[in-house]
């Protein structure tokens, strides 16, 4: 803005005919504020500083999955570490990031969770949250390599989840106990392919998937898997 408000408005002014002019869209313009919220992100000017804040919904629900739902264990753990990664990188203001930690795990309680669980779980991703915006550009790339490079390296087994399966903790035991090191004999790593290159297999990554929902048998996800007429074949030709 101009320190001038004459100079100012005018040239306010001059940018929305700018703009309306531009392909002949018309634009609808809101009287110019210090706060604007975009996505989930609300941006304030104070003084000649810019602040930033995490923006929700006012009728918002947060319906998280509950805790007596048959879903990975490790679902909340998660749920938690990505919020308050959310938290820690939008909210610019301390005292902003405590309010949105609270109010997060108040609605987590709503939903049946316990607190002593959750705030073990809160605490551990607030200073993995600090952990992380502390890195440089550099080191944040250094562990994308090495976590790239450790996915190569791995073997995915899916399977839909039940709580009556065996654990995970079980099928990694199993795995290296039978598979990966089993004793008296060479590591798998270790082994060769038919082409005389070791297998590169080094652990075992679980991928739980949730079971079929009501959602899933009675409503269509991909519209185009429908058998049948498409619905333009029943438009009106111009």
């Amino acid at each position: 803005p101009q320190p001038n408000y004459v100079t100012d408005d005018r040239q306010w002014k001059n940018f929305q005919d700018d703009v309306n002019d531009f392909h002949g869209l018309p634009w609808e313009f809101i009287p110019r504020s210090t706060t604007v919220q975009f996505m989930d992100l609300t941006v304030s000017i104070e003084g000649e500083r810019l602040s930033t804040d995490l923006f929700e919904k006012p009728m918002a629900l947060y319906l998280y999955i509950p805790p007596h739902s048959t879903h990975p264990p490790g679902g909340i753990n998660g749920l938690i570490t990505g919020q308050m990664l959310r938290i820690f990188t939008l909210c610019s203001d301390p005292e902003r990031i405590k309010v949105h930690t609270l109010n997060f795990l108040h609605r987590l309680e709503a939903r049946g969770y316990d607190k002593k669980d959750l705030i073990p779980l809160l605490d551990r991703a607030a200073k993995n949250a600090r952990k992380y915006l502390q890195r440089s550009d550099e080191q944040k790339q250094q562990i994308a390599k090495e976590r790239k490079d450790s996915m190569a390296r791995c073997i995915r087994l899916h399977r839909l989840f039940n709580p009556y399966d065996p654990s995970g903790s079980t099928i990694q035991r199993l795995f290296r106990e039978c598979i990966l090191t089993p004793e008296g004999r060479p590591p798998l790593y270790e082994l060769e392919n038919l082409d005389h290159s070791k297998i590169p297999i080094e652990r075992l990554m679980l991928c739980n998937h949730r079971a079929p929902n009501l959602g899933n048998f009675l409503s269509y996800r991909n519209i185009e898997k429908r058998s049948g007429a498409k619905v333009s074949a029943y438009l009106k030709q111009k």
